[in-house]
C-alpha cells in the first residue's frame, strides 16, 4: 500500500547546526574509525612479520628437505646397483624350513641364499602378512617351494625395475627404512 507523501516538519529547520547531536557524533565515529585503522594496520604489519618468520623458516624446512630427498635419492640409486650384483637363484634348496609368516619366510631365505632381499619385497611381504588369516601358519597354507619361488620372482621384478625416486619417496615417509636394508 503506498503512503501518502508528507511535508517535513517545519521545526527542524530552526536548529543550527551546533545544537545537534549528530556533530559530535560524526566526530566520535571519526576517532573510533581512525583508531580502527591505526589497530588494524598494526596487526597487518605484525602479520606481515609472522609470515615473512614463517616463510624464512619453511625455506629453511623446505631447502633441508630438499637436501635429503636428494641424498636418499643418490642412496638408493647405490642401493639399486647393490641390488642388482646379486643373482637370482635358479633351484629352491630342498631343506624344510617351518615359516609362519611371509616375514619367517624372508629371514630364512636370507641366511640360506646369504643375500639380502629387497626393501620393496620386505614392504609386500609384511602388507601380504597383514592380511592372511592369523591362527593358521602360512606353511599349512601354501607350500614352502611355491612361497619361495614367488618371493624369488617378486625380488627379481623390484631390483631390475624400482625407480630410485619411488624408493626415495618412500625412504623419506618410512623413518626406520635402515632396519630393512
Amino acid at each position: 500500500m503506498l503512503r501518502r507523501y508528507r511535508p517535513l516538519k517545519e521545526d527542524h529547520l530552526l536548529l543550527s547546526d551546533s545544537e545537534t547531536d549528530s556533530d559530535d557524533l560524526s566526530v566520535y565515529v571519526n576517532v573510533v574509525q581512525g583508531q580502527k585503522r591505526k589497530n588494524r594496520q598494526k596487526n597487518l604489519e605484525k602479520e606481515f612479520n609472522k609470515n615473512k618468520k614463517c616463510k624464512k623458516e619453511k625455506s629453511i624446512d623446505q631447502e633441508s628437505y630438499e637436501d635429503k630427498k636428494m641424498s636418499l635419492k643418490k642412496l638408493s640409486g647405490k642401493y639399486q646397483e647393490y641390488m642388482k650384483q646379486f643373482p637370482i637363484p635358479t633351484s629352491v634348496h630342498e631343506s624344510p624350513i617351518a615359516f609362519n609368516t611371509w616375514q619367517d619366510l624372508a629371514k630364512s631365505m636370507k641366511k640360506m641364499y646369504g643375500q639380502p632381499l629387497h626393501y620393496l619385497t620386505h614392504l609386500l611381504l609384511k602388507q601380504w602378512d597383514d592380511t592372511k588369516d592369523e591362527n593358521k601358519p602360512l606353511d599349512t597354507i601354501i607350500h614352502r617351494a611355491k612361497a619361495e619361488s614367488t618371493i624369488w620372482v617378486i625380488e627379481e621384478f623390484y631390483r631390475d625395475c624400482s625407480s630410485c625416486e619411488y624408493i626415495a619417496k618412500l625412504w623419506l615417509a618410512d623413518p626406520a627404512y635402515y632396519n630393512l636394508i
